[in-house]
Formats: structure tokens, C-alpha cells, sequence
């Protein structure tokens, strides 16, 4: 059983990536893609274990076999490592074997906040008389 293939005569070859990787970088953020053969799940979670933590979960279900909308689903807070490994391993064989998703996983412990600029902020929104507009959810990835 295997993730993604091609029929090639009369029999279905396992597609391998190669054991690849490529650092991706944005203006804002950045994040790594990896093809991984095997083993996706051990190497996302000692990868994730070198964070700092807590951990965002993002589920994308892009082809659902049980009529469940194709969507992003994310986890209702942060969780720790302890909580991310065990799910991790509870869905490793449909996570790894089966294509109608994809998994990310996002340090969201990195951000400090630091309260001696708490008064740049008030001096910067009263700076001018700014016209907001509400975040959208893309606005801070």
C-alpha cells in the first residue's frame, strides 16, 4: 500500500520523491518541504522535537471518501509535544499511505512579545488618525 504511483504495464509503482528537501523562504515566514520514501512521521516529529513548541496543527483534507468537506481543519489550540507525537502515531498508517491530505505542523512558541515596547504601540496607533480594516487569517502566517 502506498501513497502516490503510476501505472506502469499492467502493475501500480510506488512514486518515490527521492529523500528531498527544499528551504522555502517568504517575505514573512518560512518553512521547509520535504519528500520523504518512508518514515514521514518520525522525521516530522524529531524535526518538530528541535522547536521550541507549542505546535499548530493544520489538517487539509482535500478529497474526502466519507463526504466531509474538503477544508482546512485547524486544531482548536496549541499542544504540546506530547500531544502532537501521540496523534502523530495514532493516524502514522493513514497519514502516511493515503493521499486525500496533508499534514502541517508549525512552531507557534517562537514570538516574544516584549512589554517595554508596550508603549511604542499605543504611540504608534495614535500616531495618525489610521483607518483599520480587520485581519483576515492569512494576515499573520
Amino acid at each position: 500500500m502506498f501513497k502516490i504511483g503510476t501505472r506502469y504495464g499492467p502493475d501500480d509503482v510506488e512514486l518515490r520523491y527521492g529523500n528531498v528537501y527544499q528551504c522555502q523562504d517568504y517575505p514573512q515566514w518560512s518553512r521547509t518541504a520535504i519528500g520523504a520514501d518512508a518514515n514521514q512521521i518520525p522525521l516530522m516529529l524529531e524535526m518538530a522535537k528541535s522547536w521550541p513548541g507549542p505546535y499548530g496543527l493544520l489538517y487539509v483534507l482535500v478529497l474526502s471518501r466519507r463526504g466531509h468537506a474538503r477544508a482546512r481543519y485547524q486544531c482548536p489550540r496549541p499542544c504540546g509535544y506530547n500531544e502532537l507525537e501521540s496523534f502523530a502515531h495514532q493516524f502514522r498508517q493513514y497519514l502516511e499511505k493515503d493521499a486525500r491530505h496533508n499534514l502541517w505542523i508549525k512552531d507557534v512558541g517562537s514570538p516574544y512579545y516584549h512589554a517595554e515596547f508596550d508603549d511604542a504601540e499605543d504611540q504608534i496607533i495614535n500616531y495618525w488618525n489610521w483607518k483599520p480594516f480587520p485581519l483576515e487569517d492569512t494576515d499573520n502566517q
